[in-house]
């Protein structure tokens, strides 16, 4: 059997349901299950609470989520600056009320965005060039039906029928290798949109069909482009202390839960190479924060920064921090 349990978490934000995490431990990837499907998710979504769709900074998590961010958007301009690219084209995937994307768009990049919320979306439209583009899915970029198909939401069933499955008993030992197989013009097809950088910051995991999201990720990025994920590490110290009430997990928003083992995998069998990792130093202080709350029904700032510079610390020493920033290039 592929999948393993791994421990029971609840919906501490929105509907308290409860939810099991299973394990494929031949690439440490967790998945929720039962798995909300694609019509249902959107309820679990729908509160005030749910950050990054809002402006709001009514509470103290609020305010401290609105400083951390400004921050941490000129921290992501200054990494895409970095990149030696000519055209700067950048689509940000999940891209909320569109702060990230008007810093770039200051900073001279030619935007695209794709957020599913209409409420955010239009928050986001608002603050861009009215020549914009924000799509509400991945897939109107295409014209196919390649995203019609509907799994079973039982993941203990469906899984092996995945292609995630198989993505388990293939390992690539070096993936330039593996491209020089194909022919210089390969590409999975005919792709109209190219994009020189894709961004999502703290996306994936809230994507339904992952194995075919990769594809389309695969399709949309020039040859040479650069996928950045930012994405949650349910091997940090902070996941390991607060177990089940970490606020890392937000089931079912997060269908997935990666370690760092598991982006490589995933990405290296449509030949995107993981170049870099990059910490997310504050995300340990917000995310013990919200654990706090789930843990004991009340915000501790103390306890948090203490767990949060004690999870730091360690992942100096293991590397395995609160969330992790993937820098990938499209071989």
């Amino acid at each position: 059997m592929a999948l393993e349990k791994y421990l029971k978490t609840k919906d501490f934000s929105v509907s308290k349901e409860t939810f099991e995490l299973l394990l494929d431990d031949r690439i440490d990837l967790l998945v929720t299950n039962p798995r909300p499907n694609k019509e249902d998710l959107a309820k679990y979504y729908d509160t005030e609470d749910y950050i990054s769709h809002t402006d709001r900074k009514r509470s103290i998590t609020d305010r401290v989520y609105g400083f951390v961010k400004k921050i941490t958007l000129n921290h992501k301009l200054e990494m895409l600056d970095a990149f030696d690219i000519q055209e700067k084209t950048i689509l940000d995937i999940g891209c909320g009320t569109g702060d990230f994307l008007n810093v770039c768009q200051q900073a001279g990049w030619n935007v695209t965005g794709i957020e599913p919320s209409e409420k955010a979306r239009n928050k986001a439209l608002a603050k861009l060039r009215k020549d914009t583009y924000v799509y509400s899915d991945v897939h109107a970029f295409f014209e196919d039906d390649f995203a019609g198909e509907v799994k079973d939401f039982d993941y203990k069933q469906s899984y092996k029928q995945t292609k995630l499955y198989h993505h388990s008993e293939y390992e690539l030992k070096n993936v330039e290798d593996e491209v020089l197989k194909f022919k210089e013009d390969y590409t999975p097809e005919h792709k109209t949109y190219q994009f020189d950088v894709i961004t999502m910051w703290h996306v994936l995991e809230h994507v339904h069909d992952l194995d075919k999201y990769i594809y389309r990720l695969k399709q949309l990025l020039k040859p040479g482009g650069v996928l950045v994920i930012a994405a949650p590490n349910y091997k940090s110290y902070d996941a390991e202390f607060y177990q089940e009430h970490w606020a890392g997990f937000d089931v079912p928003r997060h269908l997935w839960h990666f370690s760092q083992t598991a982006i490589h995998r995933l990405f290296s069998t449509e030949f995107m190479k993981v170049v870099k990792t990059v910490p997310m130093k504050f995300d340990a202080f917000y995310v013990s924060l919200l654990s706090e709350q789930y843990k004991n029904g009340k915000k501790n700032f103390f306890k948090a920064i203490y767990r949060g510079v004690k999870s730091n610390l360690k992942a100096k020493r293991t590397g395995e921090y609160s969330s992790l920033i993937y820098v990938l290039k499209n071989m």
